[in-house]
């Protein structure tokens, strides 16, 4: 047998993985770890640990391990079809919030939605919302239609759509946001091999998809909308320049916790 605190002890992965896969098998908040180490997993507790554990050291991430990963404080269903939300996307969502926080029933477009979790989290804080998202992958969607029903009251229209194909051309948007694909084919992520490509991935430039939604984004934003895109830290210099090329005004860029150019804004 073991306890909980023996198995922190071990040290094969890090306490922090070890510490979610724990909560996930077990069912409990973290601060139960630290308020019972005393206790001994039961055989098919340990065995499912084990077997969590072993997948782990392999490289698997722990979000498509448990099928789980939270985000604005909302505990979202993933797996191998739908992209790992990070942290920083979440400051998309807060000025996706910021912008339409005037705006009676907003109309909103989320490209490449993925799991759901930018859609999502904004219907979640405006439920008055009028939300389309879209995204290429047709099992991505099945996930996303899996949270939105489970975490809200209000429904989101979800589209298979490869960026603007599939959107009705008389349809128009207060806000368009979209955490597109965005990096560079030649660039190596190892520890993002377990992702899906299109989901990542963006042409020998890794601008792509970003300069497709950006042309094409005006023929859907209403006079005044706003297009909010998240990009990498090193583009913000080549979105903006697009951007201009496009006639968009009132182009910004925000950075993310860690001091990087991650967001940029600009009005239609």
């Amino acid at each position: 047998m073991s306890t909980i605190h023996e198995i922190l002890r071990q040290g094969i992965i890090s306490n922090l993985d070890s510490e979610v896969l724990l909560c996930f098998i077990l069912k409990k908040p973290k601060s139960y770890l630290f308020s019972h180490p005393e206790y001994c997993l039961l055989p098919d507790e340990l065995e499912l640990y084990n077997k969590m554990l072993k997948q782990r050291r392999q490289g698997k991430p722990i979000a498509y391990i448990t099928n789980t990963k939270e985000f604005w404080s909302l505990p979202f269903k993933v797996n191998r079809n739908t992209l790992i939300p990070r942290p920083e996307t979440e400051i998309l969502v807060e000025r996706a919030l910021l912008h339409i926080k005037d705006l009676k029933a907003p109309k909103i477009l989320d490209l490449g939605t993925g799991c759901g979790a930018i859609a999502i989290a904004i219907a979640y804080e405006r439920p008055d919302s009028a939300i389309t998202a879209i995204d290429i992958s047709k099992a991505a969607l099945k996930v996303a239609q899996y949270n939105a029903e489970k975490l809200l009251k209000t429904a989101i229209n979800f589209y298979q759509s490869a960026w603007f194909n599939n959107i009705p051309q008389a349809e128009r948007f207060n806000l368009i946001v979209a955490n597109p694909p965005y990096i560079a084919l030649r660039e190596e992520h190892l520890n993002l091999s377990s992702e899906p490509n299109r989901a990542l991935y963006a042409g020998a430039s890794g601008l792509v998809a970003i300069e497709k939604i950006i042309h094409a984004a005006k023929d859907y934003l209403l006079p005044g909308g706003l297009i909010c895109i998240e990009h990498g830290y090193k583009q913000k210099n080549s979105v903006q320049q697009i951007l201009h090329q496009a006639l968009y005004t009132k182009i910004h860029t925000i950075k993310d916790l860690q001091g990087h150019d991650r967001i940029t804004e600009a009005t239609r």
